[in-house]
Parts: C-alpha cells; structure tokens; sequence
C-alpha cells in the first residue's frame, strides 16, 4: 500500500472526490431508503425526485474519473 504523501498530485485530488462522491453517495442512500420506507404514503414525484438525488453522486463519481484522465501528466494515460 502506498502512503499518502507519495502519491501524486492528482491522484491525492481523485482520492479526496471519490471519497466525497462515495461517502454522499451512502448517506444519501441510506436517508432515502429510510424516508421511502417511513410508512407514509409519497407520491410518484417525490420517489422520482430521491432517485435523482440518489443518482448526483454516481454522476460525480464518472466526473472524477474523467477529471483523474485529464490531470494525469503521464502521455499514455493522456492519449487514451
């Protein structure tokens, strides 16, 4: 396993945002779940509108990805 401080720049960066993206991810999971399983009744829009809050942080997880090939200072990497 490597430390932190010999990692690279960028990828300390695409550490702390998966971690961020992947941490809201289970909290926001997790509340939903518990808010849609409450017992009350919701409707239609409201479902819709947690699953599209649910789905942000997978979002961000693709962005960090993206963002992780574009900072990368090795050619190859950046060629792909």
């Amino acid at each position: 396993m490597t430390k932190w401080d010999d990692l690279a720049p960028y990828m300390r960066r695409y550490t702390i945002r998966i971690m961020l993206f992947m941490t809201s991810y289970v909290v926001i999971l997790t509340s939903s779940l518990a808010f849609a399983r409450g017992g009350a009744p919701h409707s239609q829009g409201t479902l819709i509108g947690l699953a599209l809050i649910t789905a942000f942080p997978v979002i961000g997880v693709f962005w960090a990805i993206f963002r992780l090939l574009v900072e990368t200072d090795d050619e190859y990497q950046r060629l792909l």
